[in-house]
């Protein structure tokens, strides 16, 4: 795919990229993509398309740098802030990003991770983030809380808090990871975490 694309994302190829390319295709050839997520082992897509009217899903086939664009206008709700925009108007791009509030033995607090190549296109795109953070039950990925922010405003907290992208190894192209407290207000996801 380097040679076609000339993207450096695609000169290491991993066992997720495998498997979203199997996802893909099965996509492409009119599998029902809450089936596919299901054969796949996902249940952020089923959850997403549950939770956000308006959204619909896009392959990699039809775009690389996104996973959804609305449809219709998208508005905020209790369960969907926005932050810095009103709306989500018809055709916006949408990369949807979600972390688990913990994970590891350590439990350290869950990091969005970004790569640039990705970004860069949203940012040209006037696209937006989906950022959803999820309960820490590794048998039920039960989102806590969820929030669309602009790419600019993405761009803004990755000179700000992270200064810098990172390479990350086998010319896999740059990337930068956020914790979701760069999102979210901690006490909110506790208070929405006691719920669940």
């Amino acid at each position: 795919m380097y040679e076609e694309t000339e993207d450096a994302g695609w000169s290491h190829l991993g066992f997720h990229d495998l498997r979203r390319t199997w996802a893909t295709a099965l996509a492409s050839a009119d599998v029902d993509p809450l089936l596919v997520c299901d054969w796949g082992g996902w249940n952020d897509l089923e959850t997403f398309l549950e939770r956000v009217n308006g959204l619909r899903y896009v392959a990699d086939s039809e775009a690389m740098h996104y996973d959804a664009i609305a449809e219709t206008l998208v508005v905020p709700s209790q369960e969907l802030p926005f932050a810095g925009i009103c709306v989500l108007e018809t055709g916006t791009v949408v990369e949807i990003k979600s972390v688990g509030v913990v994970y590891g033995a350590s439990q350290r607090r869950g990091r969005f991770y970004l790569r640039r190549t990705q970004h860069e296109a949203l940012l040209e795109s006037a696209g937006v983030y989906l950022f959803a953070v999820s309960a820490p039950n590794p048998d039920s990925r039960e989102i806590v809380a969820m929030k669309v922010v602009p790419a600019t405003q993405v761009d803004h907290v990755i000179d700000v808090v992270t200064n810098e992208w990172r390479q990350a190894g086998d010319d896999r192209g740059e990337y930068v990871q956020l914790a979701w407290t760069r999102v979210f207000d901690p006490e909110e996801i506790a208070a929405r975490g006691k719920s669940l």
